[in-house]
């Protein structure tokens, strides 16, 4: 049998919707795992939060809830992909932490 792009063998049977628009992962294992089938359910790019936001109550602003390791975990896998990892930061270390670890840049990125 075929697999769809949204079925991730829990899903029900009469929904066809896109079901990773948002997800969280803890750790490098689940970011690849989160980053994979979104992929294989045809996103075209991943944005991670690599700091806090001013919509987020429990994520201080300038808090960094994603360790350099996840980031570059998601941008591996995108690049396998060859798509790209987009980075949601607003302080100058959250912006170097996702720059470093390759957020925006492949071979289709800007």
């Amino acid at each position: 049998m075929a697999r769809r792009r949204t079925d991730i063998h829990n899903t029900c049977p009469c929904c066809d919707a896109v079901r990773y628009c948002m997800a969280i992962a803890d750790g490098v294992d689940q970011v690849r795992q989160m980053v994979r089938e979104q992929m294989r359910q045809g996103a075209d790019a991943i944005k991670i939060m690599v700091s806090g936001g001013v919509a987020s109550p429990y994520d201080p602003l300038m808090s960094l809830p994603i360790l350099a390791g996840e980031i570059s975990a998601a941008v591996e896998e995108a690049h396998a992909f060859d798509r790209y990892v987009l980075a949601h930061a607003y302080s100058a270390e959250a912006i170097t932490r996702a720059v470093n670890c390759g957020c925006a840049r492949s071979s289709t990125a800007i």
